[in-house]
């Protein structure tokens, strides 16, 4: 049986708590705010070029790959069909 007088040790839950909400907290500044936004992008060019530096640039970006797999907003609409065509389900005959 437990001694209900001892106490029970929460430090790594406490410090748990702590990085997640900083680590949650520098997510949120970063990815819901402008000035996160114009940081993301130095950020971004700061690892690029430390990527650029450690192995050098033989490697291609993966943002310069090309885009497959996904249909144009053209063609998923022709592939739809009109939205809402007036003969299609209203009543068929008044009177």
């Amino acid at each position: 049986m437990k001694n209900p007088f001892e106490k029970n040790d929460h430090k790594v839950l406490i410090a748990g708590i702590v990085i997640g909400s900083v680590v949650i907290g520098a997510a949120a500044y970063l990815f819901l705010t402008e000035t996160g936004a114009s940081v993301r992008g130095e950020l971004a060019g700061h690892f690029n070029r430390m990527r650029s530096a450690l192995i050098g640039d033989d490697i291609e970006p993966l943002t310069d790959a090309p885009h497959t797999g996904s249909k144009s907003k053209a063609s998923k609409k022709k592939a739809k069909g009109p939205a809402n065509d007036e003969n299609s389900g209203g009543e068929v005959g008044n009177g």
